[in-house]
């Protein structure tokens, strides 16, 4: 097979959770975003040399550096939350002793969706879990254990102190099911309780806040150590029903892409004739590069490609036919890095459409398809058919499966 560039294969589990799915209803911690939150009782957590902080959280607004939880204080604390006024996901540890770790994830959460968000610490490193599907890892070694002060153990504050700057802000959210573990949880163990509400006496549990018992201002904990939160502001309780998880997802054979040189490349002129086409796959972006593609069929001026946009989260799909005279649409914002979806492009008589996960995100009346190209220099999945220095476009980095071309225009 010549003309294969570099092929990685693995098995990885497409997992997201099933939208129309839910679980029973749940009470859950709603939080007004004008200063409500729950606080735990001080220096809990401060002999526990490797944890897992999980829950589920919903965000309905953000604000500036909004957090999950946070735990201890200035430069002295573990917290996740959202990074300033945007949907990056933040997991950060700083020590005290100017020792500062952590990691975001790009455009990872959108607003108005719950999201289980699992953070692990210890011996093994810090690793951050999305879904139940592991999102990030690197960061410090180590856990409370070695932070200088753990005074501080808010759920839906951030307790780090005004720099000078703009005051940090808390956002309108949910939570539901939350848990601190003694333990650094695996991935699999963290999958597996997904679903469940605990019962408090699991091995390892430390602590467990679920909403379901509040009285007179207090959280109750039902794990092993009984460590109540308070409610602070407007706190309240509230019924909501969260999405269900698959505890194990489907596997298939993936191509896996680094963004340098790699990518898959398919014998020339093979869609010649194609006077109407769907091209589709599940696509995993793990960075956006420079227009990086999921698939460029043609060449500079003459072909058809679908990318994300410069190196934003937008989803372009372009066709330029005849040469030089480009047709294309747009869906905005809708890709999120470490994340899979599927992305399908079609051409023919009734136009161009681009679905993302089934459903039509944009389109346009423009009714060419394959046979209009007349410029075949290149079909590529990962990489530009755009060839001069000048273009700059960057290589795909991330994990293709499931890649299909049909010669109709698939509903």
């Amino acid at each position: 097979m010549p003309w294969l560039a570099v092929l990685l294969v693995l098995m990885w589990a497409i997992r997201g959770y099933a939208q129309n799915a839910a679980s029973t209803p749940r009470r859950v911690l709603d939080l007004d975003g004008k200063g409500s939150y729950v606080e735990l009782p001080p220096n809990i957590f401060g002999k526990l040399s490797e944890a897992t902080v999980e829950g589920w959280v919903k965000w309905d607004s953000t604000g500036y550096f909004p957090r999950f939880w946070n735990f201890g204080g200035t430069q002295a604390s573990q917290e996740v939350g959202l990074v300033e006024d945007g949907t990056d996901l933040l997991f950060g540890f700083s020590r005290g002793s100017g020792e500062l770790g952590g990691f975001r994830v790009l455009n990872s959460i959108r607003l108005g969706e719950w999201y289980h968000v699992a953070a692990v610490s210890g011996k093994g490193g810090m690793k951050l879990y999305l879904n139940g599907s592991l999102a990030a890892l690197g960061g410090l070694t180590g856990s409370f254990d070695t932070i200088t002060s753990n005074v501080r153990n808010c759920i839906g504050l951030n307790t780090w102190k005004d720099g000078g700057g703009r005051r940090n802000q808390e956002a309108k959210m949910q939570v539901a099911e939350f848990r601190v573990w003694s333990v650094a949880r695996t991935e699999g163990e963290i999958r597996s309780a997904l679903n469940r509400s605990l019962t408090g006496s699991e091995p390892g549990l430390f602590g467990l806040w679920n909403f379901e018992n509040v009285e007179n201002g207090l959280a109750k904990d039902s794990g092993p150590n009984r460590f109540h939160g308070q409610m602070k502001g407007n706190a309240r309780t509230a019924t909501a029903q969260l999405p269900v998880l698959p505890e194990s997802g489907p596997t298939m054979s993936a191509l896996e892409l680094d963004g340098h040189g790699s990518y898959l490349e398919l014998p020339p002129n093979i869609f010649t004739n194609l006077t109407q086409a769907t091209v589709e796959g599940w696509v995993k972006w793990s960075r956006f590069g420079h227009y990086s593609r999921f698939f460029d069929f043609g060449a500079r001026g003459n072909g058809m490609a679908v990318n994300n946009q410069d190196s934003v989260a937008n989803l372009t799909f372009h066709l330029y036919a005849p040469a030089n005279a480009m047709h294309f649409v747009r869906a905005r914002g809708i890709l999120r890095t470490n994340e899979w979806c599927h992305v399908a492009a079609v051409t023919g008589p009734q136009g161009m459409k681009l679905y993302v996960n089934g459903r039509l995100a944009a389109a346009d009346g423009f009714s060419g398809s394959f046979a209009a190209i007349t410029k075949r220099e290149g079909s590529f999945f990962g990489h530009s058919a755009w060839s001069l220095p000048t273009d700059a476009d960057e290589d795909f980095q991330g994990q293709m499966g499931e890649l299909r071309v049909w010669g109709v225009a698939r509903t």
